[in-house]
């Protein structure tokens, strides 16, 4: 296995780091989306040859909204998924 995400499921699978419930398995894949959509933010802009000042105000822009949803998303929560530690608390972290 050589894909990030794929070798995170494989070990939250074994380890029980996946969700006990349906509710925690829907946090948890509503939560890793929104990680991916945030670093594949960061790498776009990372690799784009021609940047602007203007594609990097675009970026903090986008990276703040995005940061504050995932805020709001966890607040008044222990970890990701509620009471029980994920793999995507060690994704996001």
């Amino acid at each position: 296995m050589t894909q990030t995400l794929a070798i995170l499921r494989y070990l939250a699978r074994k380890y029980h780091l996946d969700g006990a419930t349906e509710v925690e398995k829907n946090r948890i894949a509503v939560l890793e989306q929104q990680v991916v959509d945030c670093s594949t933010s960061l790498i776009r802009f990372r690799y784009k040859k021609d940047s602007t000042e203007a594609d990097k105000a675009e970026l903090l822009k986008n990276l703040a909204t995005q940061l504050e949803q995932i805020s709001n998303f966890l607040k008044g929560e222990k970890w990701v998924a509620g009471e029980n530690l994920s793999y995507v608390d060690f994704y996001l972290y």
